[in-house]
């Protein structure tokens, strides 16, 4: 899947260029596989912004965030 696809009609503030193509989406670290898009939500009990490493570790190549991370990693 295209990246560009997926974010079509949502508004984007900034974009990596290094990542074009992803393998699948996830919420969930534990769920990452290698190539995914990391969707890091901010929810009532949990902010996936403090999972973001373990999701990169965990195979992702790209994440989808709110704010800023202060990490070397494509968002």
């Amino acid at each position: 899947m295209e990246i560009n696809e997926l974010l079509e009609g949502v508004e984007v503030i900034r974009k990596t260029d290094t990542v074009n193509e992803i393998a699948g989406i996830a919420d969930d670290s534990r769920k990452v596989k290698k190539g995914y898009l990391f969707a890091a939500l901010k929810g009532e009990n949990f902010d996936g912004h403090d999972f973001c490493r373990e999701a990169f570790e965990n195979g992702a190549s790209v994440l989808l965030i709110e704010k800023e991370l202060g990490e070397d990693i494509p968002y």
